[in-house]
């Protein structure tokens, strides 16, 4: 049987944050009136490996981002927009970017 793909392209994204930091944040920053802000980092992922015809691994890339939020109780009526969520978003697109435009420049998809 004739596969019918030339590559394989498999992609895993991660999110990581920590729960016990998240919850003590946004704790300490409610009680406080926002008097006291807490930041809390979410880590972001992007494991990347290109497979040729065979199945052989042609290519493996690993793209790492963290966003730092800033919990602030006080302001969720005066700000209520989901920047978080837009740049996780901005985050995953510029990975995705990044990923092909490193394998066009690695000319891994060409045929040899």
């Amino acid at each position: 049987m004739i596969n019918a793909h030339n590559y394989v392209i498999k992609m895993k994204f991660a999110k990581e944050t920590s729960f016990v930091r998240n919850f003590l944040g946004n704790l300490l920053s409610t009680v406080s009136l926002t008097v006291v802000s807490v930041p809390y980092t979410q880590s972001h992922s992007l494991d990347t490996n290109v497979f040729n015809q065979s199945g052989i691994l042609a290519a493996q890339f690993r793209h790492h981002a963290s966003v730092s939020k800033w919990v602030e109780a006080v302001l969720i009526f005066i700000y209520p927009f989901h920047t978080e969520k837009r740049k996780t978003e901005e985050i995953y697109v510029e990975m995705l970017h990044d990923v092909f435009r490193q394998i066009d420049s690695q000319k891994i998809l060409v045929k040899q």
